[in-house]
Formats: C-alpha cells, structure tokens, sequence
C-alpha cells in the first residue's frame, strides 16, 4: 500500500513539473508580439492556409528533432491560420496573399527582419532561423520593413 502511494506520488509529480513535448505556438499575433516586446526574442510568425494543403507550411520543419526544437528555442513563436477571419485580418496586415508566409520580427517588436512567401527548404529553413536568432536584421535593408502594432 505504502509503495503504491509512493508511486502515486512520484507520479504526480512528474505531470505537475513536465513541460509540455515540442515548441509552444501562440496563435494570436498580438500576444505573440507582446512576448516578443516582453522577453526581447524575435518572433517567428507563419502565416498558412489550412485548407490548402500547397500553402500549409509543412509541419516538419518546425521542430522534426531535437535540432529543429533548438533552432526554435531563441524565438517566440506564433502561427495563424488565414482561413478564420482573425487570420485574414493578420494577412491583410502584413499585405500577403501567397501563402505560406514565414517573417521573423526583431525583438523589439518594430521591424520585420525576414520574410518570404513560399515553401522553405529545410536547408534555408535552418539558415534563417540561425542567421536571425539574435533578433537583429542582417547588413542589408532590402529585408526590412516597419512592422504594424
């Protein structure tokens, strides 16, 4: 009895200090963005159609391993799907209409640093999340542009 009890709470334990498994997406922006301004992480936002299978961001490319999940690890995340009105609102915000749509924002919360329409390889996914890790633009201005709030 005493050794089941134990077990129970051993247990419980675990469940109550595990964190959840893989990359935790928000799927509001604005409290996205609000992280982002909070913990002074850029953010990674996708924008992605879930009724159209060609733009859905393909699901392995946000965390496949523990390799991915790393990448992920320096960026608040935020992911919306364009096919709720909420989602078109985000779309129509950020002017795009080809999806996917991947952009990473500085960590201030102000500036675009990246983005693209379209698939990403898992090659140039990689490069950007490492390239943009630090939440700061490259040397060129060709990638940035103000950021709505």
């Amino acid at each position: 009895m005493m050794m089941h009890w134990i077990a129970s709470l051993l247990a419980a334990a675990t469940l109550a200090t595990s964190s959840p498994s893989g990359p935790q997406w928000n799927c509001d922006y604005g409290d996205a963005l609000d992280s982002t301004r909070a913990t002074a992480r850029p953010l990674l936002i996708v924008l992605e159609s879930s009724s159209d299978g060609s733009s859905q961001f393909l699901p392995a490319r946000f965390a496949p391993d523990e390799t991915g999940e790393e990448l992920l690890k320096p960026y608040e995340l935020c992911r919306i799907d364009v096919d709720t009105s909420y989602g078109q609102r985000v779309a129509d915000a950020f002017k795009v209409t080809q999806f996917p749509y991947t952009a990473i924002i500085d960590r201030a919360g102000q500036k675009i640093i990246y983005h693209k329409s379209g698939q990403l390889s898992t090659l140039e996914w990689a490069a950007t999340l490492i390239a943009y890790q630090a939440g700061q633009g490259l040397q060129t201005e060709k990638n940035e542009a103000d950021c709505f709030t």
